[in-house]
């Protein structure tokens, strides 16, 4: 049953039995159907399944030949109540359908979606676990277990327990504290136990232990069964807050140790922590050392800061000039210093002050309109930092200046601790030592462990005599505004912890800033897809003005409608567009662009992902220009979820841009992607039982990896796995799902980690391709783990499985 221009025909149903149905039953069955499919026309869902229901109550040999219009109208329906606020609803509307699909994975899946969306995890996993047991191959439902398995177990406890470094440092500390005499233990966000573990081993006689994550909480208590000490360690699935004397601990502990530490030190409550725990848990501190007292592990914390010009950074966090403008003053003062006026970016040299390209062939005329010459346009943020690995980002950093010290924390002083609680702004005069861009604020950290020489660095570099807390990445400070700065400069930068949260800020905005959502940024400094749309939207326009007609709507579902103003500005003044803007801020910032193109404000209609479907379930459109891949690297969820919809309304000669794309990939070998993806041998966590229990929550991809980060090493050449076109319904859709093997000779030796994967898109026919891969990219990519053993030259078989956007690739199992 075929829907055709969008309509759905009720075709004549087969013939039935005469003797199984009374006449009646099939009149009334026949009825229905016929109003099932009237309904169904007119997107009046609800009504629709009410009588399919009917209809396959009283005929259940029409399950097969209704099965898809009867989907559609499920989906349909329950998308309805969602968007009226009845979610729970859609949950036994689903559950009576499966009286009739039992067996339908897609049905199972969507059901465990809306537990997922009611916060109900659990049921959410039984009825994806169902969904793959009836369809194996059903990849969304596969995903969305190891998203959940994501959100149960983030990845950071991968990454911290692997860091061998890191846990030698809390055992040397830990011991040294108990053979002090501080024995009596309380392990504050135990996660899987390891340093309760520590403790035990190192002879602690009492020995309390909290966790709030309930999934952590069972995972602690299978490695302390495990590792045999369960009855030696209290375990108590409670947040370290809500923990009092006597009901959870009989008395006072001597030690608490924790690391509940993220990148800037402080975002994870520690401060809190410790001030209720020196209040209500720990016996009171002694400027001597004494088991009679309370004491920390770590002692204290130092933070550091520097101010570095990162490009990767800086494209993320604001938009880049075009075009150098700088004066004559920096070049003179650079080459009087005998240092390089540009920094490499790919094939690119960009101005070491703008970041602008030095390309002569580039002039003022040049200039893309979405840029403003007295105006700041930067990425809107929620957090007062961002993280990042700077010894894996890609293009490198520098420092700008040396590092400062900006905080000491003493752990083992309550007085201090409440103190940085409500610190107000202090400032630091930082003095730069190389020209160049403030790009951002980079800060990290050192932890005293016992202040007896054992401390923990989390530098984006080696330092001597430290630990090296891999685990840690840098916290990331990004700037704002452009900033120029020269040798001999002094930056100011104001640290607060008022709320027990660090933030780094430098002077204040000066002039006109606009902040929108992230992706409008990156987008928009990914000049190499920019300029392409532009060549596009010259091309498509000059179609479009050798056959003139009525007015034209053009849907731009891109982070930034670039090809959509180009088409307005171009085209015909009664030219329409539909763009999408997740924000009122990114809606004044398209329509301050459109002014420029002398596009009327009327000329554009806005939607956001939510109220999509609904906007253009009425229009249709000459151009639909699709975001195919989301920034983490996957293809976007809502391509593949509206391309039915999208596709029938195109508009009879309309175009979908890109005209097609595919999948490419290559073999690569990671150490940090493994170190990131599960434990790699119990020697990282000094010989405990810990990776068999929390490996189970491993999941077989990556996603938001660059391909151009240092550690990333590449073992073949790339290979195209799969194509599709959007223009001809004889080739793939991205609603489909397909299966092929293929042949790779590696051109590397070494243990391969997984396929990193890509897209590169062909705009138009005959138009060279765009990749996701462009040293300039505003999109990441993703990895499919598999692993094995190559050798250059010696041919490898790939299982490659596409479904219904998701993507798997598998080294084919040799027998032996």
């Amino acid at each position: 049953m075929q829907a055709k221009d969008g309509v759905v025909d009720c075709d004549s149903p087969s013939v039935l039995n005469g003797e199984a149905h009374a006449p009646q039953e099939i009149q009334v069955a026949k009825y229905s159907r016929k109003q099932a499919f009237d309904y169904f026309n007119k997107s009046q869902f609800g009504r629709a399944l009410a009588h399919l229901f009917v209809t396959l109550r009283l005929v259940p040999e029409w399950r097969e030949e209704l099965h898809d219009v009867f989907y559609q109208a499920l989906s349909g329906g329950c998308l309805q109540l969602q968007d009226e606020g009845r979610l729970e609803e859609t949950v036994q509307l689903r559950k009576d359908s499966l009286l009739f699909y039992p067996e339908d994975g897609t049905i199972l899946m969507d059901l465990g979606s809306t537990y997922y969306k009611l916060d109900d995890s659990e049921l959410a996993l039984q009825y994806y676990h169902k969904a793959i047991q009836v369809c194996p191959s059903l990849l969304p439902a596969s995903r969305a277990i190891q998203s959940i398995y994501n959100k149960q177990v983030e990845r950071w406890h991968f990454r911290m327990l692997n860091d061998l470094d890191r846990n030698e440092a809390y055992n040397h500390a830990i011991a040294h504290r108990i053979r002090e005499g501080y024995s009596s233990v309380l392990d504050v966000g135990t996660g899987t136990g390891l340093l309760s573990l520590f403790a035990d081993h190192n002879g602690a006689k009492k020995l309390w232990a909290c966790e709030s994550n309930p999934h952590m909480y069972k995972i602690a208590q299978s490695v302390l069964a495990a590792n045999n000490f369960s009855t030696k360690i209290n375990l108590l699935n409670k947040d370290s807050n809500l923990i009092s004397i006597p009901s959870d601990i009989p008395e006072k502990v001597s030690l608490l140790v924790t690391e509940v530490f993220d990148a800037g030190l402080l975002g994870e409550g520690v401060l809190p922590m410790l001030t209720h725990a020196w209040e209500n848990l720990l016996l009171p501190p002694s400027p001597s050392s004494s088991p009679k007292s309370g004491v920390v592990v770590p002692f204290s914390a130092t933070v550091w800061a520097v101010p570095i010009q990162c490009i990767n950074i800086a494209r993320r966090h604001r938009l880049l000039p075009v075009v150098c403008s700088c004066d004559t003053i920096e070049s003179t003062v650079l080459s009087s210093a005998e240092e390089s006026m540009f920094v490499e970016f790919g094939d690119t040299r960009l101005c070491k002050f703008c970041e602008a390209p030095l390309d002569k062939n580039v002039s003022n005329t040049d200039h893309m309109p979405y840029y403003f010459e007295n105006a700041s346009i930067a990425s809107s943020s929620s957090e007062p930092y961002t993280t990042e690995d700077l010894r894996n980002v890609p293009f490198g950093y520098e420092m700008l200046s040396k590092p400062h010290k900006i905080l000491e924390i003493n752990f083992n002083s309550p007085e201090d601790i409440k103190s940085y609680g409500h610190r107000q702004k202090e400032e630091i005069a930082v003095v730069i030592e190389s020209p160049g861009s403030v790009d951002a604020i980079a800060s990290w950290f050192h932890l005293n462990m016992d202040n007896n020489g054992t401390v923990i660095s989390t530098a984006p570099f080696k330092e001597d005599g430290l630990y090296e807390g891999v685990c840690w990445h840098q916290a990331i400070f990004p700037s704002t505004i452009p900033k120029k700065v020269h040798r001999g400069d002094v930056l100011d930068l104001h640290i607060n912890t008022q709320e027990g949260v660090l933030k780094i800020l430098q002077e204040e905005v000066v002039g006109p800033l606009l902040e929108v959502s992230p992706c409008v940024v990156s987008f928009l400094n990914n000049k190499t897809w920019i300029k392409a749309l532009q060549r596009a939207a010259n091309d498509i326009g000059k179609n479009f003005k050798s056959n003139p007609s009525c007015s034209k709507i053009v849907l731009d579902l891109n982070p930034f409608p670039i090809l959509g103003l180009l088409m307005l500005n171009k085209c015909e003044i009664s030219w329409k567009l539909v763009a999408k803007a997740e924000t009122r801020e990114d809606e004044i910032y398209i329509l301050a662009v459109a002014q420029k193109y002398s596009i009327r404000v009327e000329q554009i209609e806005f939607v956001t992902e939510h109220s999509l479907q609904e906007n253009v379930g009425s229009k249709f459109f000459d151009v639909i220009c699709v975001n195919v891949m989301d920034s983490s690297g996957e293809i976007a969820e809502q391509l593949t979820e509206l391309w039915s919809v999208l596709y029938s309304r195109l508009s009879p000669g309309g175009i979908i841009v890109p005209d097609a794309f595919s999948i490419e990939g290559q073999l690569i070998e990671s150490n940090r992607l493994v170190h990131e993806s599960r434990i790699v041998s119990d020697e990282r966590t000094i010989h405990f039982k810990i990776g068999e229990f929390i490996n189970k929550f491993a999941v077989d991809y990556h996603l938001d990896l660059s391909y151009r980060e240092p550690d990333l090493r590449t073992l073949s050449n790339p290979f195209q796995i799969f194509t599709f076109n959007f223009n001809s319904s004889e080739c793939n859709t991205v609603g489909g799902q397909y299966r092929k093997e293929l042949k790779v000779r590696p051109t590397g030796t070494g243990n391969s980690t997984g396929i990193i994967y890509w897209v590169n898109l062909h705009l138009l026919p005959g138009v060279q391709s765009v990749s996701t891969i462009c040293h300039d990219s505003h999109c990441n990519q993703s990895v499919s783990f598999t692993s094995q053993s190559v050798r250059s030259g010696e041919e490898v078989s790939l299982n490659c499985h596409y479904c219904y956007g998701f993507f798997d690739i598998k080294f084919v199992e040799v027998n032996t």
